[in-house]
C-alpha cells in the first residue's frame, strides 16, 4: 500500500469555484474542521465571494454560487492498512440558501477585514456523496484532528503553506508545500487585525491554505518556561508542528500588473489560527460583492 509521507498533506483540499451557466478555471485551496461533530470548510471571504473587500472591487469575471470540493476518499479497509485510498473525487457545495442568503460566515467583529470564511458542509450532502461512490468515509482530515504540538511562534521560525500554486494538481491531488518564514513578530498584529506576514514565493490558486510551523531540537510548550541549567519534562527533542493559521493572498503593489508583482516583496498575509474559533463561536453571516454593512 501507499501511503502519504506526511500526515499534514492530507488536509489541504483544492477547490473550484462554479457559477451555474459558466465554465470557470478560478481555483482555491481550503482546509476541513471538525467541531462539536459537525464538519466545516475553511478558506477565504474573497474566494467565497469573487470579491476584494480590501479595495471593494471584483477579482475576477463572475461571482460563485457553488464550490466542487476535491477529496481523498477511502474505498476499502481492513485491521492492517487502515484503508485504502484511490483517486479523488469532486463534490458541491452550495453557497447560497434556498433564499439566496450567503451560507458562509465571517469574523464576528471585523467582518470581511479578516478574509477567512467558513462554511459547514451538511451529515447529508457527505453521506449522499460517499454512498455514491461506494466509498466508506473521507480521507481528508480535519485539520485541528491532527497531532501538533502548540508551541511559542517566533519571528524567522520555518513554516510551510500548503496549497495549489497557479492551480496545479499533479501529485495524486495532493497540495504542493511552499516554504515560508514568519516575517512579522507574531505577538504583535497588523492594523489592528489578527494578521501575521510570512516571507513566501506563494502564488495564485493558493489562497485558503493551511499554514504550520516546524521546528527542531527543542521545543517547550506555549506558555511553559524553559528551566534553567537543565531539561523540563515538558520539553520535546526533535521535529514537531503547529498550526498556525490561513493563508489569505500576498500583498501587493495596486500599481503594478500581476507579473510585475511576483517578484515584489514576496509577503503573505496569514490569519491566525483563533478567528476560527472566534468565527464558530458566534460568526456573522457573509454578504456578497459590493453590499455593505
Amino acid at each position: 500500500m501507499i501511503t502519504v509521507s506526511r500526515k499534514e498533506s492530507n488536509a489541504a483540499v483544492q477547490i473550484h469555484l462554479n457559477r451555474e451557466g459558466i465554465e470557470s478555471t478560478a481555483d482555491a485551496t481550503g482546509f476541513l474542521w471538525e467541531e462539536n461533530n459537525k464538519i466545516y470548510l475553511v478558506t477565504n471571504v474573497h474566494c467565497l465571494t469573487g470579491w476584494n473587500f480590501d479595495t471593494n472591487t471584483p477579482i475576477g469575471g463572475f461571482v460563485p454560487d457553488h464550490v466542487a470540493i476535491n477529496w481523498s476518499l477511502i474505498f476499502s479497509d481492513d485491521e492492517i492498512t487502515g484503508g485504502s485510498m484511490s483517486g479523488r473525487r469532486a463534490a458541491n457545495a452550495s453557497l447560497f440558501d434556498k433564499n439566496g442568503a450567503p451560507e458562509w460566515l465571517v469574523h464576528p467583529e471585523y467582518f470581511e477585514r479578516v478574509d477567512v470564511a467558513i462554511i459547514e458542509l451538511s451529515d447529508d450532502s457527505l453521506s449522499t456523496f460517499l454512498a455514491h461512490h461506494s466509498a466508506l468515509r473521507l480521507a481528508t482530515d480535519p485539520i485541528n484532528k491532527l497531532d501538533w504540538f502548540d508551541f511559542e511562534p517566533a519571528v524567522g521560525d520555518e513554516a510551510f503553506v500548503l496549497g495549489f500554486p497557479l492551480s496545479l494538481n499533479r501529485g495524486h491531488g495532493f497540495p504542493l508545500w511552499k516554504r515560508a518564514t514568519i516575517a512579522t513578530e507574531p505577538s504583535f498584529n497588523i492594523s489592528d487585525l489578527p494578521l501575521t506576514l510570512f516571507d513566501t514565493a506563494t502564488r495564485r490558486g493558493m489562497s485558503g491554505s493551511p499554514v504550520f510551523l516546524r521546528r527542531s531540537g527543542l521545543t517547550y510548550p506555549r506558555g511553559v518556561t524553559p528551566p534553567q541549567n537543565s531539561i523540563g519534562g515538558d520539553a520535546v527533542l526533535g521535529e514537531v508542528n503547529c498550526f498556525y493559521g490561513i493563508y489569505s493572498g500576498r500583498i501587493i503593489d495596486v500599481d503594478l500588473n500581476e507579473e510585475d508583482n511576483e517578484f515584489q516583496a514576496q509577503l503573505g498575509r496569514v490569519w491566525k489560527a483563533s478567528v476560527i474559533q472566534e468565527i464558530l463561536a458566534g460568526g456573522a453571516k457573509g454578504i456578497q460583492g459590493g453590499e455593505i454593512r
